[in-house]
């Protein structure tokens, strides 16, 4: 329940905090008119270079933030910790998370610039680079947070752990996947069930295969 709270909780935030950046960018203009004595009003909505780029920083931030603090809650139900709504909303070691999300920005957006090369072949390549890329850095963010290690040390430890559980990870990937199907599929209305379930099986995942503590099912 308090995870479901939580992503309810977010998902709120999460529009306010959009839609205050994108009014207050100029993205939201009102105009009336005067015509034949009848009086006409307009909305119009844009974002300029300098608010399409602040919108994208506050959405990367707040995403990193959510991203962290679900895990940290998810990361405390596994030392078999209590939990409430609040443990969801205390992100562990959240500077080098940011850095760790940065690093994996970057280097995904170096492979996806393959693509821009003038063949089919260039973004095919590119396309399976972050694809394996993104497989292989699954558990980047995880380390980070759950370990507080460096965006380069949590992208190695990432690798190799990925890397000696390969079938393991990907059954995870498979059964994640099917949950935000399945949870989409009514109108989307499911997904504050199975996000949260998803999110505990990725951190289940992650702590059994890096060899970390899972605390035992309590009735």
């Amino acid at each position: 329940m308090p995870l479901v709270v939580a992503t309810l909780l977010f998902g709120l935030i999460g529009l306010v905090v959009h839609g205050l950046v994108f009014v207050l960018m100029g993205g939201a203009t009102a105009n009336t008119a005067d015509v034949e004595g009848d009086y006409g009003a307009s909305f119009a909505t844009s974002l300029g270079p300098a608010g399409t780029l602040v919108l994208s920083i506050v959405s990367f931030v707040f995403g990193i933030f959510v991203q962290a603090s679900f895990l940290s809650g998810a990361l405390d139900l596994a030392d078999g910790r209590p939990v409430s709504v609040g443990s969801f909303f205390k992100p562990r070691n959240f500077g080098n998370v940011i850095l760790a999300a940065l690093l994996l920005s970057v280097i995904s957006a170096i492979l996806d610039a393959v693509s821009l090369l003038p063949s089919f072949v260039f973004a095919l390549l590119s396309l399976v680079a972050i694809l394996v890329f993104t497989f292989f850095a699954l558990f980047t963010i995880a380390f980070a947070t759950d370990r507080g290690l460096p965006p380069i040390d949590a992208l190695k430890h990432s690798f190799a752990t990925v890397r000696a559980n390969a079938g393991s990870t990907l059954l995870s990937l498979v059964a994640q996947f099917l949950l935000l199907l399945i949870g989409a599929i009514p109108c989307g209305l499911g997904l504050l069930v199975t996000v949260p379930l998803a999110l505990l099986i990725q951190v289940y995942t992650y702590r059994r295969l890096a060899g970390g503590p899972i605390a035992p099912v309590t009735p």
